[in-house]
């Protein structure tokens, strides 16, 4: 079963339903996510204003996902520009209910840093023990 999707333009795709929509700056969710599964998150780098550019014919920048669930330590994932360690899947175990806060950091090798994080406040999915939704 594929996993689900989070594309922050802001797309999310309910596992093995291949049902999709966006949202400028705020989480919605289209169908129901089973806590016991992942979700998968790809990064629309068009929401990256300032720090973006090629070095040697690769990207010269990388965008981070921070995220947390329920308050707990926060973890990160590279899901768009560079790959230091080769392209896969960015992918967020959801093995418990509650809140899935999440948000973006761009960084270039030139210095440059820049956050996606719905103006401070975070994305927040609410997830219960049988779907998730958003949780503004």
């Amino acid at each position: 079963m594929r996993s689900p999707l989070i594309f922050i333009a802001v797309l999310f795709v309910a596992a093995g339903c291949g049902v999709a929509s966006e949202a400028q700056s705020s989480a919605e969710a289209t169908d129901s996510i089973s806590v016991s599964s992942s979700l998968t998150a790809e990064y629309d780098a068009r929401r990256v204003k300032r720090c973006l550019g090629d070095f040697n014919g690769q990207p010269g920048w990388s965008t981070t996902a921070h995220y947390t669930l329920n308050g707990g330590p926060k973890k990160m994932l590279a899901v768009a520009g560079l790959f230091p360690s080769g392209t896969k899947p960015a992918v967020i175990p959801l093995d418990t209910a509650g809140t899935l806060e999440i948000w973006f950091e761009t960084t270039s090798r030139w210095g440059c840093q820049e956050w996606d994080s719905d103006f401070g406040r975070n994305y927040r999915l609410e997830l219960s023990s049988d779907s998730i939704s958003s949780g503004r």
